[in-house]
């Protein structure tokens, strides 16, 4: 992409810290030269990172906050949430104080933010899908559904997603962009480790209670297994979690992090073996992801076992990096884990598979993606 261009991300659901929109794209595209803009939302008007912490915005070359605060009053609230009142009208004159050559919305409802401010300025916009098309919010339905038909360029985290919006719109140009890893590569894994990791938060959705029952079982077999959940519970996971520790005597086999800088997450991961991806059967779990926990355990050149999601079950078999479970009980879970720690050349297979694949699916080579197709989008999108 030609140098000095101007991005604007536009958020009113994620942080402005958010690990795609910051970490990831946002960095590679001040790296490559370009001014970005981080327009997003909070209770305070003050950046925050994913935890809901504010961040120091002096250190970040490159990198420009913009901050809207969530609208106070109660009418403003209502009006909100039908596009109407001052915050929407605040938030595209922000958008348009910044004169992007690319806005870039990173949630439906940010969409016509980033229409009505590219049109504001003469400039480009598109949407990034970071997640599946399966909201429970209507108004993220509505809106997807308001703006496809005059969107003329997206990316997405996933090809099923893309397929799913090619449907709404045929006539957009699109490209996928992988959640990969940005952590520091582990390519020579050690045979010595055999530390069991699941990175991110942990609510039930993504898969606690097969997982602690699955180690209530393991116990019996290897009970000499470690476990860390880089990551945090809520109270109510956090209760059943303490009940299953405490009734199956786990005290000292599990370790639990809570939440993690990003900054942070790859000494987290280090030492780690086998890496687990075990969310519930949901259509957003079915159709989101893959989740950026895979492509971080590639990074590490984890041996991954993983429930069958469709996204995450394709990369794990076309790229041999782990096993896909035949079903959700924890006896098999349980089986699966305790021949990954059995069986050395069994988990080394897959690990070294993992570290290649980690060059194949690199920040590096996405970052470039993203920077052709956003070339694509200033040349050919009228």
């Amino acid at each position: 992409m030609g140098q000095g261009k101007t991005i604007c991300m536009v958020t009113v659901q994620h942080s402005a810290k958010d690990d795609r929109i910051y970490f990831k794209q946002a960095i590679s595209l001040a790296k490559a030269g370009h001014q970005v803009h981080i327009l997003s939302v909070s209770e305070d008007g003050h950046p925050k990172d994913m935890s809901g912490k504010s961040i120091k915005t002096d250190e970040n070359k490159g990198i420009s906050f913009v901050t809207l605060q969530e609208p106070p009053r109660l009418l403003s609230k209502i009006l909100k949430k039908s596009y109407l009142g001052p915050f929407y009208r605040r938030m595209i004159q922000a958008a348009i104080s910044v004169r992007a050559d690319i806005y870039v919305a990173h949630e439906p409802q940010s969409i016509m933010i980033a229409r009505k401010a590219a049109h504001g300025v003469s400039s480009h916009y598109l949407f990034d899908a970071h997640e599946s098309l399966y909201f429970s919010n209507w108004k993220d339905r509505w809106a997807l559904k308001k703006e496809m038909n005059r969107l003329k360029a997206f990316t997405t985290a996933n090809s099923l997603t893309q397929q799913a919006l090619l449907k709404l719109n045929r006539g957009a140009v699109s490209e996928v962009i992988y959640n990969a890893s940005i952590l520091e590569r582990t390519p020579e894994p050690s045979a010595k480790e055999l530390l069991i990791v699941h990175e991110g938060s942990f609510p039930f959705n993504r898969g606690l209670e097969l997982l602690m029952e699955a180690l209530a079982l393991l116990k019996k077999e290897a009970p000499l297994f470690n476990l860390k959940i880089v990551g945090s519970l809520s109270p109510a996971e956090e209760n059943y979690f303490i009940h299953m520790v405490r009734t199956h005597q786990l005290e000292g086999r599990i370790a639990l992090t809570g939440w993690v800088p990003y900054e942070d997450l790859g000494s987290q991961l280090s030492g780690s073996a086998i890496g687990l991806i075990l969310n519930t059967p949901t259509p957003n779990n079915l159709y989101g992801g893959p989740a950026n926990k895979l492509f971080n355990y590639m990074a590490k050149s984890l041996m991954i076992i993983s429930v069958d999601l469709p996204e995450t079950s394709r990369i794990i078999r076309t790229s041999g990096i782990g096993v896909v479970l035949d079903d959700r009980s924890p006896q098999t879970l349980a089986s699966v884990l305790e021949k990954a720690l059995r069986d050395e050349d069994w988990r080394m297979s897959f690990r070294r598979s993992s570290a290649k694949a980690a060059e194949q699916f690199s920040w590096d080579k996405e970052s470039q993606k993203l920077m052709t197709f956003y070339d694509r989008v200033l040349e050919q999108v009228a």
